[in-house]
């Protein structure tokens, strides 16, 4: 597992320092920023798209073939990639929230309570792509997996505004029930996040142990 830690690496290191240089220029943006912004969660969506890329890299080296020679499981394999999105996924979390510490001792004083509410949506913005996108990767190839997701983006982006627009009255009074307990709420979310991202692992690794290359 190791070794196949250390490949990710080596490869985000030579194909992803575009990923790198951007989400370091919104970590200054962040930190230089009066509020809380677009640009604090921006950091969070591309280290999300690194273990995707990773894989798309993976399947034009013709990766899943090379590795049937070495001595690692299905498992190890697949496990690699979605570890890699909670190390990056950690680290990028960390620096925001350093930012924005700092931001706000500058510029309107330390607020433990909207620091935290700052951590699920980055965790759900960092995790959510790779939840979704890999299981597709694994089973279909990048390049029919991102047309599944654009196609399931699409529908779930419309059937939200249908039921925003048809039930508003229902729609406000629960955001008006999450900001008066938002850290309860918040909390929730994020188990129901993790939840679905172990699924999306055990899934994947289901869909891989399956495949056969050649």
């Amino acid at each position: 597992m190791k070794g196949l830690l250390l490949k990710d690496l080596y490869m985000i290191r030579s194909y992803c320092k575009a990923y790198l240089v951007l989400i370091l220029i919104f970590w200054i943006i962040s930190f230089l920023s009066g509020t809380v912004s677009f640009m604090t969660f921006y950091s969070c969506l591309l280290t999300a798209m690194i273990p995707v890329s990773l894989q798309v890299y993976d399947e034009k080296e013709h990766w899943s073939c090379y590795s049937c020679t070495l001595p690692y499981s299905p498992r190890q394999i697949v496990s690699a990639k979605y570890l890699l999105n909670l190390m990056t996924t950690l680290l990028n979390l960390v620096a925001v929230l350093i930012c924005q510490s700092i931001r706000m001792m500058h510029f309107s004083g330390f607020d433990l309570q909207e620091l935290l509410l700052l951590c699920i949506p980055s965790l759900f913005i960092s995790l959510l792509p790779p939840m979704f996108v890999l299981p597709f990767i694994f089973r279909f190839g990048a390049e029919k997996a991102q047309l599944a997701y654009l196609l399931t983006a699409l529908v779930i982006g419309i059937a939200s505004a249908v039921i925003v627009m048809t039930n508003e009255i229902e729609f406000s009074r629960m955001m008006w029930e999450i900001q008066k307990n938002p850290i309860f709420f918040e909390t929730i979310a994020l188990a129901g996040i993790l939840i679905l991202y172990r699924i999306s692992w055990k899934i994947s690794i289901k869909i891989y142990s399956r495949k056969e290359f050649t």
